[in-house]
């Protein structure tokens, strides 16, 4: 994804912002999401292009196949507690969720600020990222730590058409149990 005007160094100083929630352009008082959604994201890479322009690419990890979203589907439906507990519950949906690993020791932020340098700012999310840049710093690449836990799995019974979570439901996908269930309609 690329910026829609060139930045020269005239100009004052641009920042691209990478959270753990978004990547974002600020530039003066202007500030702009050039990507919105970072949940599945494991790199970015911000490119400097001839005349001054930046191009953002993003690669995503997709840590549950679509096997083993059937699979933690299957597992809550079998699981005796799970179908008392649907038994009341007139319409739902099931989704399935990778389950983040929560690291206590990492930085929320890094601003990088004309590719030459970086800053952290520490806040109550957390994410870690590795930086390295490319050659005559033309570009800056981005990897996140892998944050999901492996063979584990949520299946949220949500309200069809809703943000309604009437239950979560945690997997074991190796063991094939569920190891947790909170009823949220309770809570």
């Amino acid at each position: 994804m690329g910026v829609p005007t060139p930045l020269v160094d005239s100009q004052p100083s641009s920042e691209f912002v990478v959270s753990a929630e978004n990547v974002t352009l600020e530039h003066g008082d202007e500030q702009a999401a050039v990507v919105e959604d970072m949940s599945h994201v494991d790199q970015v890479e911000i490119d400097r292009q001839d005349g001054g322009t930046f191009h953002v690419n993003t690669t995503t990890e997709q840590p549950l196949t679509e096997r083993d979203r059937r699979d933690a589907q299957a597992i809550a439906r079998t699981n005796e507690t799970v179908r008392q507990a649907l038994a009341d519950v007139e319409q739902y949906e099931m989704t399935v969720e990778p389950i983040q690993q929560i690291s206590a020791d990492a930085m929320e932020t890094t601003t990088l600020s004309g590719l030459n340098e970086t800053s952290t700012d520490n806040g109550t999310e957390t994410a870690t990222f590795s930086i390295s840049t490319g050659g005559q710093n033309e570009s800056v690449t981005i990897d996140r730590d892998p944050t999901y836990l492996e063979d584990e799995a949520t299946v949220r019974v949500v309200h069809p058409g809703e943000d309604e979570t009437y239950y979560s439901i945690t997997v074991d996908l190796e063991t094939e149990t569920v190891t947790d269930i909170t009823d949220w309609t309770d809570i």
